[in-house]
């Protein structure tokens, strides 16, 4: 996930951040401080590129400077007694 937003809501949930890529100049941006000291307190490693590297592994048209890889939430549980029945034909009484 990429940009400051993003980052912000991911270390305020469960989801472990794996490793974050920072843009060398938001390293000194006192904005990402925060983050950045976050990011560390949770273990990530931090790799500090130039704009270059940013941009060819931002999948965004402006990089924001700032990409973490994080776990994957795990897949929302199929409640057990769900049928197929009852989402294709919700007004079917059973």
């Amino acid at each position: 996930m990429e940009g400051a937003r993003l980052v912000a809501e991911l270390l305020e949930s469960p989801l472990r951040p794996r490793e974050a890529v920072i843009l060398t100049a938001r390293y000194r941006d006192p904005r990402f401080f925060p983050l950045i000291d976050a990011l560390k307190a949770k273990g990530a490693p931090l790799h500090f590129v130039s704009e270059t590297v940013m941009t060819y592994i931002s999948d965004l048209d402006a990089a924001p400077g700032l990409a973490v890889r994080a776990d994957r939430p795990p897949p929302a549980a199929v409640p057990p007694n769900l049928s197929l029945i009852h989402i294709s034909e919700p007004t079917r009484p059973y």
